[in-house]
């Protein structure tokens, strides 16, 4: 029995199909608790411009940020639609996906990450990087990678 899980969600048909894994792991599991994790990625190099395109840059931290909230009041709604009482909590944090959610499964004692894949394979996969992957070859608990 899996007691502390985490599962990263981003919007994506990816992320989607992981939370609808957990949803349906919830019929015969009851963790101790289910951590909603949302990273926004920005380029802090933006924050160096001045002038007007300072205020644009903030302006569209600020979308994220909230557009962010949004991604993981949905994904709230739905596990709490499922009637489970298993506590959740969500996090947004600022940073690199694939560092910040391996950094958060470790140092927070998950026992299981859930993570949805886009399904690259080969070259693709080399050149554009998958989260989903670089996740499960770099924590130190169990993940299931949820393919699209």
């Amino acid at each position: 029995m899996y007691k502390k899980i985490l599962i990263p969600i981003d919007g994506s048909e990816g992320s989607d199909l992981a939370l609808d894994y957990c949803l349906r792991m919830l019929d015969s599991e009851k963790p101790e608790k289910i951590v909603l994790f949302n990273v926004v990625s920005y380029p802090t190099q933006l924050e160096t411009y001045s002038g007007k395109m300072r205020s644009v840059m903030k302006k569209a931290k600020e979308d994220l940020a909230e557009y962010g909230d949004e991604i993981l009041a949905r994904a709230k709604d739905k596990i709490m639609a499922k009637g489970t009482d298993v506590p959740l909590e969500t996090k947004l944090i600022w940073g690199d996906p694939k560092l910040e959610i391996i950094q958060e499964a470790d140092q927070g004692k998950y026992d299981l990450v859930i993570i949805g894949s886009r399904g690259l394979s080969g070259i693709k996969s080399f050149f554009l990087g998958s989260v989903g992957s670089h996740v499960a070859q770099n924590v130190k608990c169990t993940v299931v990678l949820v393919k699209e």
